[in-house]
């Protein structure tokens, strides 16, 4: 599931609070890690033009970050590529192949070049893989991921957050919240038997689980049940319902993303990959 994880780092602290996360899951799925730094070459001086190349520098704090995973029994492998920083990291996944990227939502200063909007959300917006996104802003230093809100619409492509939300709850030992939001329109009866059949299933599989029931605005009802549940953790597909509708990113997730202060993980479901995911979904339960 987690067999090679990218991770955007910028060289500052706030960037590299998504390392600890990163190292439980690593260390449990035997991932490889791969600490990521893309850089940019300037052009400066008073008397003329002088180059400057950062890549040596990117190189350097790669391989020693990479270093110190060594140094707990974890594969690592540092990477530097030049480019800009969303694209830069968008290719990097692709080309190694990369299962997962997992990072902060801020970097260097904490307001200034990885704010939501800028680097972090271009990401969540592009990725074809899933992103795992640590507020760097959270007062806590380790995530732990004792609960974690799965928000569900009834669409097979909501399932596709299913199978990550599985692997991450088996890591970190977590209870799952199933949000079910209705529309005023909306019976209750039909989504209430088949999100208990959601739980049950959970449940079999070992994974502490509960069902719960808003009606409402989605994304309001989202933020609020993950506050009034204390999760940790709010997992979400980039789309729901009929693919191109309710829950496409652009409305239900990104209002979830850009307003929320929960650590995000982000499935996205887009034409062949939705397919792959829902099989995957799907497997996690054969009878």
């Amino acid at each position: 599931m987690f067999e090679r994880i990218l991770v955007p780092l910028d060289g500052s602290p706030l960037a590299e609070r998504i390392l600890p996360c990163v190292e439980r899951i690593g260390r449990l799925h035997a991932s490889e890690l791969l600490p990521f730094r893309a850089y940019a070459t300037e052009v400066s001086g008073s008397f003329g033009p002088v180059i400057v190349n950062h890549g040596p520098e990117a190189t350097e704090y790669v391989e020693e970050v990479a270093r110190r995973l060594r140094g707990r029994n974890l594969r690592a492998r540092g990477l530097a590529r030049h480019g800009d920083a969303a694209s830069t990291i968008l290719e990097g996944a692709a080309e190694e192949g990369a299962s997962l990227i997992a990072m902060s939502s801020h970097g260097r200063t904490g307001l200034a070049r990885w704010i939501l909007g800028s680097v972090a959300e271009k990401v969540v917006r592009a990725a074809t893989i899933p992103v795992l996104m640590v507020r760097s802003f959270s007062e806590t230093a380790e995530p732990a991921f004792k609960r974690i809100l799965l928000p569900f619409d009834g669409s097979e492509l909501a399932k596709c957050a299913v199978p990550h939300v599985l692997a991450l709850a088996r890591a970190f030992g977590s209870q799952v919240l199933l949000l079910r939001v209705l529309e005023q329109e909306e019976v209750r009866e039909p989504a209430e038997l088949e999100l208990r059949n959601m739980v049950a299933k959970f449940s079999g599989d070992g994974i502490e689980c509960a069902p719960l029931f808003r009606t409402g605005d989605p994304a309001a009802e989202i933020l609020d049940a993950g506050a009034a549940h204390a999760a940790d953790l709010l997992a979400m597909s980039t789309r729901g319902r009929t693919g191109s509708g309710r829950w496409i990113f652009g409305s239900v997730t990104e209002k979830v993303v850009r307003a929320g202060s929960l650590p995000m993980l982000v499935v996205p479901a887009k034409n062949k990959e939705s397919k792959v995911l829902v099989r995957a979904a799907e497997s996690c339960w054969k009878e």
